[in-house]
């Protein structure tokens, strides 16, 4: 008998103040921060592979998109474009991201 897939989420909280990430299993149940932050963190979206979640982030004071592994290590910043970069979302059939609006910088990435 074949094991049943793990599937995953990624969902915002949005708080007062704030807005995180959280990651929880498919039915929502185990939610865990993703990576806190007193800086609003929303829209996240999984790589193909599973292996990355990109995002925005206002850590750096604008609105620009970030990646990180998702147990939250390896963060990176992948904008720097202070015109609000909103949506981040991996290509289904190619290891790169787009965002909407259009981002400055946008660049492929390895799977």
């Amino acid at each position: 008998m074949n094991a049943q897939p793990k599937y995953t989420i990624a969902y915002s909280g949005f708080a007062p103040l704030n807005t995180d990430i959280f990651i929880a299993d498919a039915d929502g149940r185990n939610p865990k921060p993703f990576l806190a932050s007193p800086a609003l963190d929303f829209n996240a979206s999984f790589s193909r592979d599973g292996r990355w979640i990109v995002f925005t982030s206002e850590r750096n004071g604008s609105a620009d998109i970030y990646r990180a592994h998702v147990d939250g290590t390896g963060l990176e910043q992948l904008t720097n474009d202070p015109p609000l970069t909103i949506r981040p979302l991996f290509h289904q059939t190619a290891a790169r991201w787009h965002s909407f609006p259009p981002a400055a910088g946008m660049r492929n990435f390895g799977r």
